[in-house]
C-alpha cells in the first residue's frame, strides 16, 4: 500500500521496519510502500496519507510492489475465525463436561454415604452375632 510523507519527512519506522521515500505522487509529495496492515498506525500520524502508486520513481529507487498482504491477511482472518469457532465449541464442551462431572460427583457422594450406612449396619450385625451365644450343635438323629 502506498503512503505519502508530510512535507520535509523522507523516512519512517513502523514496528522496527524502516520505510524511505521511493517515489513522488501527482502532487509532488514523496511516497513509500508499506504493508497494508501498518495503515492504521501510519495514517494516525499527522500528515501521512494513503495514495495510489506514485507517478515517478525517485532517482535510484525501484518502485517496489507490496507483497500480497491482502491475501495473507484474508487467509489469517479466515484462520482466526476458524480458531474462534473451535474455541467456542471447546468452551461449550467444557460447560457440558463440567455439568456432567458435577452430576457424577453428586452420585458418587450419595453412593459413599450409602456405603458408610451399609458398613455401619454390617458392623452392628457383627456385634449382635458376637453377643449371642454360639448355637449348640444338634445331636445326630438315631436311626
Amino acid at each position: 500500500m502506498w503512503f505519502s510523507f508530510p512535507a520535509g519527512v523522507t523516512h519512517i519506522a513502523v514496528e522496527n521496519q524502516e520505510f524511505t521515500a521511493q517515489g513522488v505522487d501527482a502532487s509532488g509529495r514523496e511516497c513509500f510502500n508499506a504493508p497494508a496492515h501498518f495503515a492504521p498506525r501510519i495514517l494516525a500520524l499527522k500528515g501521512f496519507l494513503a495514495v495510489g502508486e506514485p507517478v515517478e520513481a525517485k532517482p535510484g529507487a525501484v518502485l517496489a510492489k507490496a507483497p500480497d498482504d491482502e491475501a495473507a491477511i484474508a487467509a489469517l482472518s479466515k484462520q482466526a475465525e476458524a480458531d474462534a469457532t473451535e474455541i467456542r465449541g471447546l468452551r461449550e464442551d467444557a460447560v457440558k463436561n463440567t455439568a456432567a462431572l458435577a452430576a457424577i460427583t453428586a452420585e458418587r457422594d450419595q453412593l459413599k454415604a450409602a456405603l458408610d450406612v451399609a458398613k455401619s449396619k454390617i458392623a452392628e450385625l457383627e456385634e449382635d452375632l458376637d453377643d449371642k451365644p454360639a448355637p449348640t450343635p444338634a445331636a445326630p438323629a438315631k436311626k
